[in-house]
């Protein structure tokens, strides 16, 4: 009698599965069909210049599960030229940790004239613009930052 049982529950989930596999494509049919026209543009990308850190990228990474660490995000920066790394460990992911992090790069590296992040609130607040100008530096702020 289980096997029957077995069969039965196997057959159903099966039925279920393709109904749902149905839907799913015949709903992407209908995005194909009813979305707006391609509107494929030309990406304006950052020209890299052949210097090593003449152009950096920065970002932070994560959400470090609480339990484990006091440290809950990573600061990350990106050499354009070489792809060399730096990763800083911080608390918030706001301005003042951020300039603290590119403040101890630039003593160990050079200050690079451009520097390129996302548009997030500690790179596009007050704080970091003022800091950019005090060191001379061109900040990018791109929609979402690609590391490639």
């Amino acid at each position: 009698m289980d096997h029957v049982e077995i069969e039965c529950s196997s057959s159903l989930s099966a039925l279920i599965g393709s109904l749902k596999l149905k839907t799913s494509v015949k709903n992407c049919f209908k995005y194909i069909a009813f979305s707006p026209v391609n509107t494929e543009r030309f990406l304006h990308p950052v020209p890299k210049d052949r210097i090593l850190f003449e152009t950096v990228y920065i970002n932070h990474c994560g959400l470090i599960d609480k339990r484990v660490a006091l440290i809950q995000y990573i600061f990350l920066i990106v050499d354009a030229f070489s792809k060399f790394v730096r990763l800083y460990a911080t608390k918030t992911t706001n301005a003042h940790e951020a300039i603290g992090c590119l403040t101890q790069y630039f003593q160990s590296f050079s200050i690079p004239k451009v520097i390129v992040s996302d548009r997030d609130t500690a790179f596009v607040s007050n704080e970091f613009k003022d800091y950019t100008k005090q060191q001379c530096m061109k900040h990018v702020k791109k929609w979402s930052l690609d590391l490639d």
